[in-house]
């Protein structure tokens, strides 16, 4: 068996997870997209309430630097 044979062979499996990565993607940006507008009219237009709602949530969810900068190490630590 050469590479191609296994290519071949490979290939269906390789393509429906293709296409199911690609549905994720887009389920994944179309919940993102309505939440954050959402989130946006929430922090200016709605009460008091929902607006410090909104804002809490972007704040916390908006600085995600903190993570990147973090070891895997780091993280298996916070994990467990």
């Amino acid at each position: 068996m050469n590479f191609f044979e296994l290519t071949y062979d490979i290939l269906p499996a390789l393509l429906k997870g293709t296409v199911v990565t690609l549905e994720l993607t887009a389920c994944s940006i179309s919940l993102g997209f309505v939440l954050g507008i959402a989130l946006a009219l929430g922090r200016l237009y709605g009460n008091r309430p929902i607006s410090a709602f909104s804002s809490g949530y972007i704040q916390f969810f908006g600085v995600p630097l903190f993570w990147y900068s973090c070891s895997s190490s780091t993280m298996d630590f916070l994990a467990t």
